[in-house]
């Protein structure tokens, strides 16, 4: 997140590996990759650049092609039996000249065993030029931001994650899945970082299984994943601190529409590797699908990304016009007759081609913007972007929430759940209004499945809280700590979408990595366990006497995240330019995706 101390570029760090893993870009190569090293490479690489690498092909292992026998193969994929065993028959049929093979995870070594048998019986063992392990189960969307998985894949959602149906065994492998992938992170960066998390719930139980890793790995074989890197990358050796919280931290945070341009495209279209999808319907209602994808060249994207909805709009259309001068003056340029030199015209030749793509960034963004002004006025989004900050902010409601339920012209009905869900979080809901809202939503077909779900989670919160942990008692919530620290409320000048301005206070978990990084407000984590996998067991749940601050750090959402928390800490950041923070969640959704919350989407009754 951009500040002044010189932070870890994640997304920059796995791409260097990748490209170190495809070799000299003068050799002509194969990419082979499952559906999980095509999730990786998709925000790292796109065709061109890996054409630029001497790729000439890339393909899903397992999909059927003509053999290759005089062209190398690269492979990047999961070191799975399924993947093995494919891996095996392409070997066997003798696909390609060479096989250079890279796993995301460390290959197990009865698979490692059974590979080498099947290479030696098909007499192609010398073919194997490569078996590495790349340590880059992550997918590193930002620089400052990364995800284990997707809106679509509900394996590690916030659901799974506190579901007591779900077996120790298979809770236990979700968490070995989490555990490998955060080692993959700072395997990745060459760090071994301190420890921080959140006491009794699924935080800690990753913590300590990243310990214990961390600790394998320095008894034994040293420190040879992790010896200089970080020192390239800052300057410094430096440790990183990572803070591991549990997404029952903050529920509200989830359920929020929001007002900013990412997290709006999340919230509304939803994005996927940093591509979005617009779904549109012309006048003769024919149906229309646009795939967008946000580049890391789109200079608007990552300038105004973070900005207010308004502010977006008007910087779009100010970018436009601008880029239209521009374009008229090289025209008139390349048009001219007399007196015009050579180095005017060779300018004009060589920017026009950069100007052209950044209009059709600009173009691109209009056409999201008029998508999302629909989608506002259609569901009354700021309306509910509103009412939701006002709540969360103990701000005088400009409107009851019942009223806003009770209109069925109002956006959705997920909408309005969202709605009611953080009003009834917010501990100041009376049972009799909790009971009409409940009566409305059921009315309009709506499921209370999630309703009665969060309250099962509160109750079995309140009985497992430790005493340094309950926040004040009066609102009687789980959520009681996402109340107290959002004290900087919205300013709503009128009633039109353009008046709307965005909240600047600290989030939650923004707040909780501030404590832990400066020392500031120690009683907001001072129940917070500590490890330093570098130091003795026995002391690992006790911090040193004194402690330096932390320019570095990293914090991961247990239980999924979205881009309102990320962007809630990059503004931190540009606050503070002495600090620089990662974002990581083991699931980025947006709260239309149900894996987020559990019974979340409505059902119709």
């Amino acid at each position: 997140m951009s500040s002044a101390v010189t932070g870890v570029s994640v997304r920059e760090r796995q791409r260097r590996a990748v490209v170190q893993m495809l070799g000299s870009p003068t050799t002509w190569k194969v990419l082979v990759y499952d559906r999980a090293g095509q999730a990786v490479l998709a925000p790292l690489m796109g065709v061109k650049e890996l054409r630029e690498q001497g790729v000439t092909l890339h393909r899903l292992l397992g999909a059927e092609r003509d053999p290759l026998p005089d062209v190398p193969a690269v492979y990047f994929c999961k070191a799975t039996k399924e993947n093995i065993q494919l891996i095996c028959e392409e070997i066997r049929a003798n696909c390609y000249e060479r096989y250079e093979l890279n796993f995301l995870t460390t290959i197990p070594r009865l698979l490692l065993e059974e590979l080498a048998e099947i290479t030696v019986e098909a007499g192609s063992s010398g073919q194997v030029t490569k078996v590495y392990d790349m340590y880059s189960d992550f997918k590193a969307l930002e620089d400052d931001f990364f995800t284990l998985t997707e809106g679509d894949d509900d394996s590690l959602s916030y659901q799974r994650l506190n579901d007591p149906t779900v077996s120790d065994e298979a809770m236990q492998d979700a968490v070995d899945r989490i555990v490998n992938s955060i080692f993959s992170v700072f395997v990745t960066i060459g760090a071994i970082p301190i420890i921080r998390c959140s006491p009794r719930n699924a935080a800690q139980y990753v913590a300590e299984g990243l310990d214990n890793k961390f600790r394998e790995h320095i008894r034994n074989k040293g420190h040879s994943l992790f010896a200089e890197k970080h020192m390239d990358e800052t300057g410094s050796f430096a440790r990183p601190v990572l803070v591991l919280l549990d997404r029952g931290l903050d529920i509200p945070t989830m359920m929020h529409h929001t007002w900013t341009y990412q997290a709006l495209v999340h919230d509304v279209h939803g994005m996927r590797a940093n591509r979005t999808t617009i779904r549109e319907t012309d006048d003769e209602g024919r149906s229309k699908v646009t795939h967008l994808n946000m580049e890391r060249e789109d200079l608007f994207w990552h300038t105004n990304r973070g900005k207010d909805f308004p502010t977006v709009t008007q910087a779009v259309h100010a970018e436009l016009a601008l880029c239209k001068q521009k374009e008229k003056e090289i025209n008139g340029t390349l048009e001219a007759t007399d007196g015009t030199s050579a180095a005017g015209l060779t300018s004009a030749i060589n920017n026009l081609p950069d100007l052209l793509k950044q209009k059709s960034y600009l173009t691109m963004h209009v056409n999201i913007l008029t998508s999302l002004m629909k989608s506002i006025e259609d569901r009354k989004l700021d309306d509910y972007y509103q009412l939701e900050e006002e709540v969360m902010n103990n701000k005088s409601l400009s409107r009851p929430v019942l009223e806003l339920l009770k209109d069925e012209d109002a956006g959705t009905v997920m909408d309005r759940l969202r709605l009611f869900i953080i009003h009834m979080l917010d501990g100041k809901v009376t049972a009799d209004e909790a009971g009409r809202c409940e009566d409305v939503l059921r009315a309009q077909g709506c499921s209370l499945d999630a309703i009665n779900y969060i309250r099962s989670l509160q109750e079995m919160q309140r009985a497992h809280q430790q005493p340094s942990t309950v926040q004040p008692s009066h609102t009687g919530s789980l959520f009681s700590l996402a109340n107290k620290t959002l004290q900087t409320g919205a300013s709503f000048w009128s009633n039109s979408v353009k008046a709307l301005a965005p909240t600047y206070g600290d989030l939650p978990i923004t707040r909780i990595v501030d404590s832990i990084v400066t020392g500031n407000n120690p009683d907001l984590t001072q129940h917070y366990l500590y490890f330093d996998p570098k130091r003795s067991k026995s002391a690992r749940s006790t911090p040193p006497a004194a402690r330096s601050r932390a320019e570095q750090a990293f914090v991961f959402m247990v239980g999924g995240g979205n881009y309102i928390e990320y962007q809630n800490l990059r503004d931190y950041c540009q606050r503070h330019d002495d600090r620089n923070i990662v974002y990581g969640v083991t699931q980025l959704v947006n709260a239309e995706e149900e894996t987020s919350i559990p019974c979340v989407r409505p059902c119709m009754l």
